[in-house]
């Protein structure tokens, strides 16, 4: 069985996907992907989903990116045939270029033999172009590169829309409202951000000596929002950081999706030690939402230290169950 994809890997997955593309040409090759079909599952995705204001601005930047793809038009292509060689059933053809590739080029190419007789019977050269063709970034980007499909989509409705200059900017296909101009951005502009937020929190991480833990995580089996609910709720009460973001905090809990920071904040203080973080409420809550058997021993102690940045005593463990916060964390994880 299929495992379903997250919205936020799937952020990612797009994301990772455009980096890609925007090297190809360089690098002279490319993983085909389908940024048609990442749109459309998307969108499916988010109908059942919270429209928070993250989501709407990543959306709305992602339809931007679509639109500069395949409506910027980078160069024109025109080609006319020169000369056919009988003989050697070879055609010669002209091709000029104008935008990025300026110039001209002669190519001669093999006739595959049910159109030999319609090369034969033309009178060359042609006194017109024979074809024009606009090249948008999207080919662009990938010409020259290997593993590559012939055409933009698996969906030919959609190569239609491009060939015949049909706009469409998927506005209209999610069901929010898309902040498009507010969030108006090109393909290179998205990408010059995503590395350059990629490259600083590279540095974040390397400074503190405190890497993203793909293994401290648990494995809590809840939705999207019912982790949202939950943080938004620690956070209304004290219990976590408002620093504390959803993809750390949805990370942490689930083991799914891709955390922008190392640990969850628990900064609740205790009641009666009014100056000291009440780790017998963050036991309990663990304990209570995460199903967490928390114990005395130190993969135990180390886990919770990589997660929270807390590190608990045995009398601390011991004492869990005398927690001064537990109608509240009760309240919490049973609304």
């Amino acid at each position: 069985m299929t495992q379903e994809i997250k919205i936020d890997d799937l952020f990612a997955r797009i994301d990772e996907e455009l980096i890609i593309l925007s090297e190809a040409k360089q690098k002279g090759e490319y993983k085909w992907f389908d940024f048609i079909a990442a749109l459309r599952l998307l969108n499916d995705k988010l109908q059942s989903e919270v429209h928070h204001e993250y989501r709407k601005r990543k959306v709305s930047r992602l339809v931007n990116v679509f639109n500069d793809l395949f409506h910027t038009v980078v160069q024109i292509c025109c080609n006319r045939i020169i000369s056919y060689d009988k003989e050697r059933k070879i055609l010669t053809k002209e091709w000029h270029i104008k935008g990025g590739e300026s110039g001209e080029r002669t190519i001669e190419e093999n006739v595959a033999p049910v159109w030999q007789a319609h090369y034969e019977s033309l009178k060359l050269p042609e006194e017109n172009w024979s074809k024009q063709c606009d090249v948008v970034k999207f080919s662009y980007l990938l010409r020259d590169c290997s593993d590559k499909n012939d055409v933009l989509f698996e969906d030919s409705r959609w190569d239609d829309f491009l060939r015949n200059g049909r706009r469409t900017d998927f506005r209209d296909f999610f069901d929010m409202q898309l902040d498009l101009d507010k969030c108006k951005i090109s393909f290179e502009e998205y990408i010059r951000q995503l590395k350059a937020e990629r490259s600083v929190l590279g540095r974040l991480t390397k400074a503190d000596h405190t890497f993203i833990s793909k293994v401290a995580h648990f494995s809590v089996k809840k939705s999207y929002e019912e982790i949202q609910r939950i943080l938004k709720a620690l956070q209304e009460q004290g219990f976590v950081s408002n620093d504390t973001d959803i993809s750390t905090f949805y990370y942490r809990m689930t083991g799914q999706g891709t955390p922008m920071s190392n640990k969850i904040e628990w900064i609740k203080k205790g009641k009666k030690r009014k100056n000291d973080i009440s780790k017998s409420s963050l036991v309990y809550f663990l304990e209570k939402f995460v199903k967490y058997n928390v114990d005395q021993t130190s993969d135990c102690r180390n886990r919770i230290a990589e997660i929270f940045g807390i590190s608990l005593s045995a009398s601390t463990i011991t004492r869990s169950s005398n927690c001064e916060y537990k109608t509240e964390i009760d309240n919490i994880v049973s609304a």
